[in-house]
């Protein structure tokens, strides 16, 4: 069990090592379409940047009930104060909730685009993504896993466990972005979005329990009366599978003034940035599936099972870990051909309020879906968000105030200095001292070209004019005769 213990902790406790989930301080951004189309791809359509060029970005978010760090152990402003380094001891264990996740999202942004072409925007993306996902999880389970079927308070106890999820995930992806205006009238605009994914699997693990009853009876030996499980795995390989996926979005905006005939970044529009009040966006995220291949796939199930002498076994890594269950359930688990992953669809909206002055407040929401629940896939995290922001050209601040799953509050803090992206949804710890669940950091660096060249043209032409026709309006005074 040596294994169960290493990769727990790995799991629960990776808020040390942590670099977001939606990366919410800059999903309403008027000035980073690169990022913005990863949450609605009908939100370039109308972005206050010409040509937004991604070079590099990268991410991770995660969030456990189970795992945590002490606020004794660390809380920063006193290691400020203090002039002190922190040093963070063994974990500590919420042993109170009956039913633990774990949900962990890391992201490799790619070298990305979007531009605007008048009345259309069009985009290419790309990312590497890695999920994991850990539902239901009941606490006596995981203490098994923590300390081990050696740990002697919980032998001869019948459990009955249902509903237990875990799935991973691997990919790489490639998108294609088309979106344009739909309808202009008066003040009112809407815009529409599609972006198409191909996408490639790298690597998949899945355990879903159905059910499970269970009685660890000594050091040595564990009693199933029942097991009700599928399984399934594919070996990592940069071409393990290929799929398709697409999001979709569409976006409302109320203009402050009439856009009957505007075209973005158009000199048709004199070049003009038009204000909003607000806008409201619908999108439906990560609609698809990855098809694997030479995969191992099968349902687990045993009754009236004793497993004996399973302190013996001594497991090397979660390769090895894979290996035994295919071993173990020789006759249920064999080599396939294929099996179907579904990406972790969500429904999202989003609402931003222009309150003048450079300040918004936006209003975003993701809801992962149930569509696919009964098969492998990973179920993406809920999440609602608050975020005020305060925004300039070279210059962007924003304050997101998030609910993960809808119940677990965090606070976070996003810069972006012109061609710099930093940000978390999750810098909690450093304001307030309490347990550390969780952690989220991500960063982007890009370049940013907010004019296209005939309206910098334009630009140029129209300040020469301005100063030639100063300098014909300047009259010199006469000899003998003064104005």
């Amino acid at each position: 069990m040596q294994f169960f213990r290493r990769h727990i902790t790995i799991l629960f406790c990776f808020p040390i090592l942590c670099l977001g989930q939606e990366n919410m301080g800059i999903a309403n951004s008027n000035y980073a379409p690169t990022n913005t189309v990863l949450i609605n791809p009908s939100s370039i359509v109308d972005s206050w940047t010409f040509l937004d060029i991604n070079i590099i970005g990268a991410g991770l978010y995660v969030r456990n009930n189970s795992a945590f760090i002490s606020k004794e152990d660390f809380y920063f402003p006193s290691f400020i104060r203090d002039n002190s380094s922190a040093t963070i001891d063994e974990p500590g264990f919420n042993e109170i909730d009956t039913k633990k996740f774990a949900y962990l999202d890391v992201f490799a942004h790619g070298p990305s685009a979007t531009m605007s072409l008048g009345r259309f925007s069009v985009g290419v993306t790309t990312q590497l993504r890695h999920f994991t996902d850990v539902r239901n999880m009941p606490e006596p389970f995981v203490k098994f896993m923590r300390e081990g079927f050696q740990y002697s308070p919980q032998h001869n106890i019948d459990y009955q466990f249902k509903n237990i999820r875990t799935n991973a995930q691997t990919f790489a992806e490639i998108g294609i972005t088309g979106a344009g205006i739909i309808q202009q009238r008066g003040n009112n605009m809407w815009s529409g979005g599609i972006t198409i994914k191909r996408l490639f699997g790298i690597q998949s693990t899945h355990l879903n329990v159905n059910d499970i009853s269970l009685n660890v009876l000594d050091s040595s030996d564990a009693y199933f009366g029942n097991l009700d499980a599928t399984f399934g795995h594919s070996v990592m390989n940069f071409n393990a599978g290929r799929g398709w996926g697409v999001d979709l979005g569409v976006t409302f905006t109320k203009y402050e003034q009439n856009v009957g005939w505007y075209k973005p970044h158009s000199t048709f529009s004199n070049c003009e940035k038009k204000q909003y009040r607000y806008k409201i966006g619908l999108s439906l995220l990560d609609f698809g599936r990855i098809k694997y291949r030479g995969v191992f796939d099968g349902s687990l199930s045993r009754e009236d099972y004793t497993w004996q002498e399973y302190d013996t076994v001594n497991i090397n890594g979660v390769w090895d870990a894979t290996g035994r269950v295919i071993t173990r359930f020789s006759d249920e688990v064999r080599r396939e051909e294929t099996y179907n992953v579904f990406l972790p669809t969500a429904l999202s909206f989003q609402i931003d309020y222009n309150l003048d002055n450079y300040f918004y407040i936006g209003i975003n929401g993701v809801q992962s879906s149930k569509l696919f629940r009964r098969t492998f896939g990973v179920r993406r995290g809920n999440t609602l968000a608050i975020v005020p922001r305060y925004e300039r050209k070279y210059f962007e601040a924003s304050l997101p105030i998030t609910l993960h799953d809808y119940k677990y509050p965090q606070i976070g803090l996003m810069l972006r200095l012109n061609n710099l992206i930093i940000g978390s949804d999750h810098v909690t710890p450093f304001l307030f001292r309490s347990n550390i669940y969780g952690a989220d950091i991500y960063f982007n660096l890009k370049i940013p070209i907010y004019k296209s060249r005939k309206c910098k043209d334009k630009s140029t032409k129209k300040r020469l004019g301005s100063r030639n026709k100063k300098k014909r309006n300047k009259r010199n005074d006469c000899a003998g005769y003064k104005l």
